[in-house]
């Protein structure tokens, strides 16, 4: 079992040596949802030096899909733009779509 899934599994000390290398579990108010992908709950934040300076994304440490929008100064900015999905629409509203075009 690698760093990153100990300390999903809260491994203080994985936690702490993933901090030091940049990836930081996900928690309360800065919560992450399952990878639209994947479904997989193993989603951390990973810290990064930018040439602008640090910056965040977020990955899945399953399949590795990721959300890096290179500006994210903080943490909240990717994780907004993670958890936010697009609506799954109804064979209704399909149809309805459908005969608009």
């Amino acid at each position: 079992m690698d760093e990153i899934k100990r300390a999903l599994l809260d491994d203080h000390e994985a936690e702490k040596k993933l901090e030091e290398t940049g990836f930081f579990k996900a928690s309360g108010d800065l919560s992450l949802d399952s990878c639209p992908f994947c479904g997989s709950s193993e989603v951390v934040y990973e810290k990064y030096l930018h040439t602008a300076g640090y910056r965040w994304r977020v990955v899945c440490t399953n399949c590795m899909a990721s959300i890096d929008p290179g500006h994210a100064q903080q943490r909240s900015t990717v994780q907004r733009k993670w958890n936010t999905r697009a609506p799954i629409l109804s064979a209704e509203e399909m149809e309805m779509l459908e005969r608009m075009e």
